[in-house]
């Protein structure tokens, strides 16, 4: 059996976020199969890092589900949701989960935050829902394509409310998340001067606890590794489990860590066509 044949065979019918596929030669001389499973985790929030403010209400989605009756799941953000998400951007880019493929009214902002625990609407856009979505069923927006700069040292909050129905409000889909700028330490500026490619860089701002960065790498590095942002989202997962079970009651709802697994699968399979 050829070596090239047999790792063609197993990558095709075994597919885990992070996994990375190895031959082991055993004393028989017998090729086998297998998957070494990360150790370290390529998300790890900063260690003092604060909570959302207070009044982040949201509705993902409207009976467990999007606007549709198809939809298995609702909106759901790929962003930290238990601590204030970092990144050193002025022009972030956001990203979320869509279960909706036809097209709906997006309303997008990002607010400040201000004294007395109030917000105040900085960037704001509208557009159809189908021109963010990508084919993994991630959506995404970029300030870099807008003129609207944001400041470090502050605290912000974006949102993206899906409007199932123009004449039922209430039933729209609303997200909300907060975040931070923050300067990047001097110890990470050196380390990315001499990253060559996203997915390097993608792993040296998740280790420094910088989520909008390191996703933003993670999905521009996609095209050739397409595991990278699976790799990102089953650590933002597992952060928001252990959160969920330090908080835990008796709830028959769905956790923060639960949709984002659900999301997990769902990405996985749009995105190995499974």
């Amino acid at each position: 059996m050829k070596p090239n044949m047999f790792k063609t065979r197993c990558q095709s019918n075994l597919h885990y976020p992070g996994s990375r596929f190895i031959m082991v030669a055993s004393a028989t001389t017998v090729l086998l199969c297998v998957w070494a499973f990360p150790i370290a985790a390529n998300y790890i929030p900063p260690q003092d890092a604060s909570a959302p403010r207070p009044g982040r209400t949201a509705t993902g989605g409207i009976r467990g589900g999007g606007c549709s009756a198809s939809a298995t799941t609702g909106l759901v953000p790929l962003a930290p949701q238990n601590h204030l998400g970092q990144t050193t951007s002025t022009q972030p880019t956001f990203a979320w989960f869509n279960p909706e493929r036809e097209s709906y009214l997006t309303e997008f902002r990002v607010a400040e935050y201000v004294p007395n625990d109030r917000f105040q609407v900085v960037y704001q856009t509208e557009f159809e829902s189908t021109e963010a979505l990508l084919p993994s069923g991630i959506s995404m927006l970029s300030m870099s394509e807008t003129e609207t700069y944001l400041s470090a040292g502050k605290t912000y909050r974006w949102q993206v409310v899906l409007v199932c129905d123009p004449n039922r409000p209430s039933e729209s889909l609303v997200i909300n998340v907060d975040f931070t700028v923050t300067d990047a330490p001097s110890s990470l500026t050196t380390s990315l001067s001499s990253a060559t490619t996203a997915s390097d860089r993608f792993v040296l701002y998740g280790e420094a606890g910088f989520w909008y960065d390191a996703f933003d790498e993670a999905l521009e590095a996609s095209a050739n590794d397409p595991e990278a942002q699976l790799v990102l989202l089953t650590d933002l997962a597992a952060n928001a489990e252990n959160s969920d079970d330090s908080n835990s009651e008796s709830t028959t709802e769905d956790t923060d860590g639960d949709r984002l697994r659900q999301v997990i699968d769902i990405i996985t399979g749009n995105i190995t066509g499974e």
